[in-house]
């Protein structure tokens, strides 16, 4: 009988590993830009973003960075390294891409984000954006890559309501 437990214990355990907490996201990553000319271009889909575990003690904010800047894949996981103030919920995520300030919740978060270490393919990022955008779109799209690649720095704010798997 003790065999039994055991094993419906372990079973539970393992579906409890296999489903953990997430939430999918939907969000906009924004470089900082002073030109009110490129404001509305400044903005790129993020895709893949989620937060896992959002209700414990590690949760981690995963997302891909627009391909529009970085010319390849990179997929990002951030984990909370410190909470700052937990009444205004800001806290701080870091990894070994870099590490980002956060703010409010989950279903309203921003996150101000400095990054290091980025794989970025200059060549790919602009057939990228020659593919995606014409026209003045296309040039502000330019410039943003190009102020992104020489410093990889931006703002992911949630674009509506997280959904549930």
């Amino acid at each position: 009988m003790s065999y039994i437990v055991n094993v419906f214990v372990f079973v539970l355990a393992l579906n409890t590993v296999a489903f953990a907490e997430e939430l999918n996201l939907s969000g906009i990553y924004s470089i900082p830009t002073t030109d009110k000319n490129l404001t509305q271009a400044a903005q790129f889909k993020v895709a893949n973003y989620r937060i896992i575990e959002p209700n414990s003690a590690d949760p981690v904010i995963q997302f891909t960075l627009p391909i529009e800047l970085t010319g390849v894949s990179n997929t990002l996981e951030f984990h909370r390294a410190q909470i700052i103030d937990p009444l205004e919920k800001t806290a701080l995520y870091v990894s070994s891409s870099g590490s980002a300030l956060c703010y409010g919740p989950w279903v309203t978060l921003k996150c101000f984000f400095k990054f290091k270490d980025l794989q970025i393919e200059e060549v790919k990022v602009k057939e990228i954006l020659k593919d995606v955008f014409k026209g003045p779109l296309l040039s502000q799209k330019l410039i943003l890559a190009q102020a992104f690649m020489g410093e990889p720095v931006g703002i992911l704010q949630i674009a509506k309501k997280p959904t549930r798997p």
